[in-house]
């Protein structure tokens, strides 16, 4: 029977070794090397052609194990790739799998469900874990509020006269009423007069609140793109 070839990216050399060892006693398994950032990881990938890989969420940088995904892919379109991570972050995980990852376990769940994960990644039979399905439907439901203040917000907006649709893009990118006033060639009362009257249109109560919706919805960013296109 052929051994499932198994690599390891984690910058934790402990925890890998850790691995390397406990797969010495899984008589189906073969471990066939470790990494320790982003770089690495890539060259194993090309050097050995692991069936599964143990992915870290967190290599160099806080969400750089999910970054990797797409390139791993790219090197090895059929590896199944198994999430390792410290807490359960929703969104990282949300991402991993939309990414290409098959599953994910907490560092901490017992080595044997880990080996049974990567069995049954290979035999395709990967069971949805409640959590997982948990996590999709609370991401669906903040994608779904996303889309829906976005639509609000771009009605609304397409309602703004040119000069209310300028001085919107430049609360969204951080300017003060001076600045806006300075840019616009007016007095300062006459933009505290424009910004309340974009507040009552939006039935906002403040500068702030508004600019963290911009923010959030990346509505400057949408404009833009929409102006060059």
């Amino acid at each position: 029977m052929k051994k499932i070839k198994v690599c390891m990216c984690d910058d934790l050399v402990p925890l890998c070794h850790y691995f390397e060892n406990s797969f010495e006693e899984v008589e189906n398994i073969e471990f066939a090397g470790m990494a320790h950032n982003s770089e690495d990881c890539l060259e194993m990938i090309k050097e050995h052609n692991p069936d599964v890989l143990l992915l870290d969420v967190q290599i160099e940088a806080f969400d750089s194990g999910i970054k990797l995904i797409p390139g791993i892919k790219e090197i090895s379109p059929d590896i199944r790739i198994i999430i390792l991570t410290i807490h359960k972050e929703s969104e990282l995980i949300f991402n991993a799998f939309t990414l290409g990852a098959c599953a994910y376990h907490l560092k901490s769940d017992p080595f044997e469900n880990i080996v049974n994960t990567i069995i049954n990644s290979c035999d395709n039979t990967v069971a949805i874990q409640p959590e997982i399905a948990d996590i999709f439907m609370n991401e669906c439901r903040k994608i779904n509020s996303q889309n829906s203040s976005l639509l609000y917000m771009v009605s609304m907006i397409s309602k703004l006269t040119p000069s209310e649709m300028q001085i919107l893009i430049d609360i969204g990118n951080g300017l003060s009423n001076k600045d806006i006033a300075s840019k616009r060639f007016v007095e300062e009362p006459t933009v505290r007069s424009q910004i309340s009257r974009l507040l009552k249109k939006f039935n906002l109560s403040s500068s702030y609140e508004l600019r963290s919706i911009i923010k959030k919805l990346h509505l400057v960013q949408f404009f833009n793109d929409k102006n060059n296109q």
